[in-house]
């Protein structure tokens, strides 16, 4: 008699307590509509003036614009890859692609490839 008792009871527990938890899991919230945030965007700046800023004569310069620390990046990073001779070294290149390619594809692919891995 008693066994019946506490396995009806037992149920009912184990149900009340997943009801709870199930309840305990949401938050309410479900029909308000998120608050718009702003998003910070930055401006494009396309304008490259390939010089090396008076700034970065100092070995680490920390009073420097964006804009000089774009245009030093770029032209160090220009006049390293110009300087580099394309003979140092060779470089064979596996391509691995897919049967539908066209062959003038395969041939730019090859050529970008090569071209960046001389680089470095």
């Amino acid at each position: 008699m008693f066994r019946g008792k506490s396995r009806k009871y037992g149920s009912i527990a184990t149900f009340l307590v997943a009801a709870l938890f199930l309840q305990g899991c949401s938050s309410g919230l479900e029909n308000a509509a998120p608050e718009p945030t702003e998003t910070p965007v930055a401006e494009a700046s396309l304008k490259y003036n390939p010089s090396l800023a008076a700034a970065f004569a100092d070995p680490w310069p920390t009073d420097v614009t964006r804009q000089e620390l774009v245009d030093t990046v770029l032209f160090k990073s220009f006049e390293f890859f110009d300087k580099a001779p394309a003979d140092a070294c060779s470089v064979k290149t596996d391509l691995f692609v897919v049967a539908d390619t066209l062959p003038g594809h395969i041939e730019m692919i090859n050529s970008l490839s090569s071209k960046v891995t001389q680089g470095f």
